[in-house]
């Protein structure tokens, strides 16, 4: 469900009269199937000031063993995050296709992941390619909002505020973590994505979408969707 944009451009600024409405999202079933759950540690940011050691060691094992652990307890309201989920699947589902081309991000000319990384992009085993569609933010390149999509530019404002809350709230508690777990001082990694003075980095947000694989793609890489990850 959404509305018309009625919107002008004036010195590279949109100005937005009817934004578009979100969708409500609604996260789907857990699924029914006897599979193989990945048995990925959690960290529980509530205890952030009461059992700061306990998260430490939490994090220390995950790293160890996993490289992933899950974040709650992190004070982002459901509505927030579920709202972040609907802007995603207007960045995938309203979005004409010759439009996301223009909005390809320059990875191989600049090793930039700005924009769309769309699918096929990668070879995963025997000719089968990836099935993952991505939408990137960086933090210093977001603005101004007419850099971005028709359908995600009256939004804009509000990926910046969510932008400033997962940093505050997720990012620099569990880099604290991991310096705990590094033997760093604390604040030092953090530092690293935002200097005393206010510089920040050019941390990324990223929607992302998978797509599955066919059964005969499937059997080819056994099942896997990508075989390497970068930060």
């Amino acid at each position: 469900m959404s509305t018309a944009v009625e919107s002008s451009v004036q010195n590279g600024t949109l100005n937005v009269k009817s934004p578009l409405e979100l969708p409500v999202w609604k996260a789907p079933p857990v699924t029914k199937e006897k599979i193989e759950w990945a048995d990925i540690l959690t960290v529980d940011l509530s205890k952030y000031d009461t059992h700061r050691q306990e998260l430490i060691d939490t994090v220390r094992t995950a790293l160890e063993r996993d490289g992933f652990f899950y974040v709650v307890g992190h004070g982002i309201s459901p509505e927030t995050i579920n709202r972040q989920f609907a802007l995603g699947e207007i960045a995938f589902d309203q979005v004409p296709r010759e439009e996301k081309e223009r909005h390809r991000a320059p990875i191989k000319e600049e090793g930039l992941f700005r924009g769309y990384k769309l699918q096929n992009y990668w070879e995963l085993k025997d000719g089968v390619r990836d099935r993952i569609e991505q939408y990137n933010f960086y933090q210093n390149q977001i603005d101004p909002p007419t850099r971005h999509p028709l359908a995600l530019q009256p939004h804009i404002e509000e990926v910046k505020a969510f932008y400033e809350e997962t940093r505050s709230k997720v990012l620099k508690r569990v880099t604290t973590l991991i310096d705990g777990v590094l033997g760093l001082e604390e604040g030092y990694l953090w530092r690293l994505h935002q200097t005393e003075d206010g510089r920040k980095g050019d941390d990324m947000l990223r929607y992302m979408i998978y797509d599955p694989l066919t059964t005969d793609e499937a059997s080819k890489t056994n099942g896997v969707m990508l075989f390497f990850f970068f930060f």
